[in-house]
């Protein structure tokens, strides 16, 4: 049965309270499963005796027998926290409990020859020979280090991780002349050979974020380019570089790898790919072109978008005609990576709901990161351990199950391009297209002490702001979260932007399925690794992961127990109307008038009045208590964002992602840049037929739904 009496409320570490559940508003079935899970120990004050200090001490081990240190796929600490989730899922089972396996072959650096660039004279000699060399001192002698146990300093990463390179490149030797490509995408390719730079046979230089690195990679190879470097700008923190490895001087550690969810297998690179340092990168385009002759003729200058906020100019590259010009150097990228099988597991706790059985949300933690690239994983798999605990407890008491079914999953493969997930989104997507409602994401939950930043579809925003009322400030308990925001008002509430590329948030960029990931930050989005905050949090008994979690549990529960899934399409296409808006005029800014997104803006009218009789028509079924009508109609809300993932050139393309800070969509840079550099704005009118197209779909499925 549904569990509609009671509800979990946490009031302090260590404690699950159970109190009557409070009515909830209309379109909430008759009442809310509200739930808050603490890190540590669970009392079910609701009884007579709490769990007792053998549970807090169980829990209290988990952590530290693991320590703060993320584990790497598939070393011992990753495989025993592997056996660890899956014996704690059995013994809080109240459905299957499974392991799902999948053997991938990913390379990685020679553990005695590392990777190596030079930079070549016309004569043959070498002006630079960079050696990528370990990282582990500077992470050593870092904070990463900070606070480790006995048990961890003993536990070095593997060979597979000794070294910066980027998994799943293949070995090889490549030599080429030196392109800047600024982000790797599409459009910075265009521009470069509409200013005349031959791309074929080259080296290219690229910024990390924006995309992902197989998305850089694959643009690359479109144009015939020998190689890939990328590096982290020094200063961009839009692309969530922690800061305290925002070091010109670090290499970071990076994974090519695509979903390819049509294709028998996953796509990788066939081109050498490199991570280099910050100041690598500007030592690079110095030797190369910053020593010649100003005046060349030979010489591309970076477009005006390019060169950031100083607007100091640089060369990018060379024009065709002058390709085979001996004034200048060129690269030598030697990769030594080799193959190895890696068994990736994912281990899965699911609840079935017998009232729809057909719908389910995820809610997962990664068991490993990168090297220096942390993902909060052990304390992120604590916490879905106890979410798994709490409803264990709350199903032996009351016999409760949730109106829609619960995957709790535990991903293996984190730090290579979220291998885990993809696989299973690349075997299952058609049912988790069809079934999957919304994704939990329980990682790096903090990063800062400051303020809630949200990244959520705006179709749930208010929900989030709702919830927000009910969970107190852990920075100050007299206050709710909601007053950590801006002016202490719930309409600035921070929202992040899903930025990065499709392995970041497979399920939304992939698949358009709603994907809502909470964390901690500072006030102005600054993020801290998390071993920083991690030592703050242990003296106050991670209150601040407590307090994301009960939001997120808040916003769980709302979504599983509700009659009416509590999507407000009617906030989110008014948003969707508002950034279409701001895109609109910023194209017509750029294009002088000449062009505008007016069909879009048109039909974004027609959604809106649709979306409201939808709403309206919703709330008549629910007085009249007709279940399978409200059923039809919420699958008609779960459609409505994944009708905004089209395909382009072959793969899933999110339309409305990323958002930036100022409404529009991050696509119109790149408009704007193809547009006015080359005279062709094809691109821009494809965008606009294709946005079109989407939002007519979504439309029709409101008319078809009412």
């Amino acid at each position: 049965m549904c569990f509609s009496q009671w509800s979990l409320v946490i009031l302090g570490p260590g404690t699950i309270v159970q109190l009557p559940a409070a009515q909830v508003s209309a379109g909430v079935d008759q009442f809310r499963q509200v739930s808050a899970i603490k890190f540590g120990h669970v009392a079910m004050l609701g009884r007579k005796h709490s769990a007792g200090k053998d549970s807090e001490l169980a829990d209290a081990r988990f952590v530290t027998q693991f320590g703060v240190q993320d584990p790497t796929a598939g070393d011992q600490r990753d495989r025993k926290l592997a056996n660890a989730v899956l014996d704690d899922f059995r013994k809080y089972s109240i459905g299957p409990v499974s392991v799902e396996k999948y053997e991938v072959v990913v390379t990685s650096p020679d553990p005695v020859r590392p990777n190596e660039l030079e930079v070549l004279y016309t004569n043959g000699s070498t002006l630079r020979h960079f050696v990528f060399e370990s990282n582990l001192a500077f992470l050593n002698g870092s904070a990463e280090n900070s606070g480790r146990t006995n048990s961890e300093q003993g536990d070095s990463p593997a060979d597979d991780w000794k070294f910066p390179h980027v998994a799943f490149s293949p070995s090889g030797i490549a030599e080429g002349r030196l392109v800047y490509a600024h982000l790797g995408r599409e459009t910075d390719l265009l521009v470069l050979t509409s200013l005349g730079v031959d791309l074929h046979g080259s080296v290219l230089l690229m910024r990390m974020g924006s995309l992902s690195v197989a998305e850089k990679v694959r643009n690359c190879e479109l144009y015939g380019v020998k190689a890939a470097l990328l590096y982290w700008h020094q200063g961009d923190t839009t692309f969530d570089l922690p800061r305290g490895l925002n070091s010109s001087s670090y290499v970071p550690y990076a994974s090519a790898v695509d979903p390819a969810i049509d294709e028998a297998s996953i796509w990788r690179p066939s081109i050498p790919c490199q991570t280099i340092s910050a100041d690598q990168a500007a030592d690079l385009l110095t030797l190369n072109y910053g020593l010649s002759s100003a005046n060349s003729s030979s010489l591309v200058m970076a477009p005006r978008q390019w060169q950031g906020s100083d607007q100091k100019p640089f060369v990018v590259g060379l024009r065709r005609e002058n390709n085979t010009d001996t004034e200048f150097s060129t690269l030598r990228l030697a990769v030594y990576n080799k193959p190895k099988k890696l068994k990736i597991k994912n281990v899965i706790s699911s609840i079935q709901s017998v009232e729809d059985p057909d719908s389910y949300v995820i809610i997962g933690a990664p068991r490993s990161s990168m090297p220096g690239h942390s993902e909060d994983a052990v304390v992120s798999t604590s916490i879905l351990v106890q979410v798994a605990r709490a409803f264990h407890h709350v199903h032996q008491l009351h016999g409760w199950l949730p109106r829609r079914g619960v995957r709790l999953v535990s991903w293996g493969g984190t730090e290579l391009s979220n291998i885990g997930m993809i696989e299973m989104i690349r075997r299952q997507h058609h049912l988790l297209g069809h079934r999957m409602i919304a994704y939990f994401d329980l990682r790096n939950l903090m990063v800062g002490n400051e303020t809630l930043e949200a990244n959520i579809p705006a179709s749930i925003v208010q929900l989030v702001k709702e919830m927000a009322n009910q969970v107190p400030n852990p920075g100050d308990r007299e206050q709710m979260l909601h007053m950590t925001w801006r002016n202490g008002t719930s309409k600035t509430i921070p929202l992040g932007r899903y930025c990065n590329g499709m392995t970041q948030y497979p399920f939304l960029d992939i698949l358009g399925i709603p994907t809502v990931h909470l964390q901690y930050t500072g006030f102005d989005g600054s993020k801290s690794p998390p071993s920083l905050t991690l030592r703050l949090e242990q003296l106050h008994h991670f209150k601040f992961h407590l307090a994301v979690t009960r939001m997120l549990m808040l916003t769980m529960l709302t979504i599983l127990d509700s009659l009416v899934l509590p999507f407000d399409l009617l906030g989110a296409t008014q948003g969707l109307h508002d950034t279409i808006w701001q895109t609109s005029h910023g194209l017509q800014e750029c294009s002088r008038n000449e062009h505008k997104f007016g069909k879009a803006m048109q039909i974004c009218e027609q959604l809106e009045r649709a979306t409201k009789s939808f709403s309206d028509l919703a709330q008549h079924y629910l007085e009249r208590k007709d279940s399978t009508t409200l059923l039809a109609m919420n699958g008609v809300s779960v459609l409505f964002d994944k009708l905004f993932v089209q395909r382009h050139r072959g793969r899933p393309r999110h339309l409305l992602l990323p958002v930036l800070s100022d409404g529009s969509l991050a696509v119109l840079s790149e408009l704007c840049q193809v547009g006015t550099v080359t005279g062709d704005w094809n691109m821009t009118l494809q965008f606009h037929d294709t946005l079109t197209r989407a939002l007519t779909e979504a439309l029709e499925s409101l008319h078809m739904g009412a």
